[in-house]
């Protein structure tokens, strides 16, 4: 394994599939490295060797400046990693990132034409008119930062924009994004954000929009609370079904009775009571919605394979 303060490259198999990471915002501190532990998971449920690049942006800009260490700009460090997946020779290539990080496997897998590109939670643009259009306001002071460096970001600040502007090949996209607002939190304004960004891609055929029910934006931590982020990641880049993962969930009889009584239109409020009446305590209860509305999450990514694997 290979590492400098920004990204660590890890060579398992030369010829075998490559899959950089793109780390995630991170309000102090560097960011973190995403996935690593995850990825090799992956390897050993699969039999499969995947090499490994993950970088960082410790600077917050959402890797509009480049990689620090890479490049000083997004042409320079597209051209660092290119000379890295070179050297791997690698019989595929995937960008994957969340959030931040899921902008930049956007980005630079458009520049780099890789294979695939799995980005959750991904903003559209970095665009203040278009936020304001959206109305998206969360991410204003970084904005702000990125205006004060003065960086010249015109060319990479809207993706929708950007893929237009591509000639083929260009990478098949997989864009997971959550739907819930979370506790006390309007559902229109959430699904006005992330959901916002997620339509401007719309009707591109090289982008699959999968919304996910019960996620809210850190849709990779909903997947790692559930256990079942490993089961997600093979599908997206292997292809391999989640029925096994949904039958896992299944053969508990009360997410089986609540996910029927839900699609049937009956109300978390209306099942709770019936639950607590059978002996439940309210964790309890909580605890067997979640593991059914996460059934409900992997079904509907069940029925939407995706187009491209590795």
């Amino acid at each position: 394994m290979t590492t400098t303060q920004n990204h660590q490259l890890d060579v398992v198999q030369v010829g075998a599939p490559l899959v950089i990471t793109f780390g995630f915002y991170a309000a102090s501190g560097p960011g973190e490295f995403e996935l690593l532990g995850r990825l090799r998971n992956l390897e050993q449920a699969s039999g499969r060797p995947l090499n490994k690049l993950l970088v960082r942006d410790p600077s917050m800009r959402w890797y509009l400046g480049g990689i620090d260490g890479l490049g000083h700009d997004v042409s320079s460090t597209v051209e660092a990693l290119r000379e890295q997946v070179e050297a791997v020779a690698p019989s595929a290539v995937v960008t994957v990132g969340q959030s931040m990080g899921g902008y930049a496997a956007i980005l630079y897998g458009a520049l780099l034409r890789v294979d695939k590109v799995v980005s959750f939670g991904t903003l559209s643009c970095f665009d203040r008119r278009l936020w304001s259009i959206i109305g998206d306001h969360r991410w204003g002071p970084v904005l702000d930062a990125v205006e004060r460096s003065g960086l010249d970001i015109a060319d990479h600040a809207d993706l929708p924009a950007l893929l237009a502007r591509q000639h083929d090949p260009q990478p098949d996209i997989d864009l997971v994004f959550g739907l819930s607002a979370g506790e006390g939190i309007d559902i229109g304004t959430a699904i006005g954000h992330d959901g916002a960004h997620a339509v401007r891609f719309a009707g591109r055929r090289n982008v699959s929009i999968l919304p996910i029910a019960h996620s809210g934006h850190a849709v990779v931590e909903h997947f790692r609370a559930g256990g079942v982020l490993t089961a997600v990641l093979a599908q997206r880049l292997f292809g391999t079904s989640l029925v096994p993962t949904i039958r896992g969930l299944r053969d508990d009889g009360w997410v089986a009775w609540l996910e029927d009584n839900l699609r049937l239109g009956s109300t978390v409020a209306d099942l709770v009571p019936v639950m607590r009446g059978n002996g439940l305590t309210d964790e309890q209860a909580q605890h067997l919605v979640d593991r059914a509305h996460l059934l409900a999450d992997l079904t509907g990514l069940e029925e939407h394979p995706p187009r491209t694997t590795v």
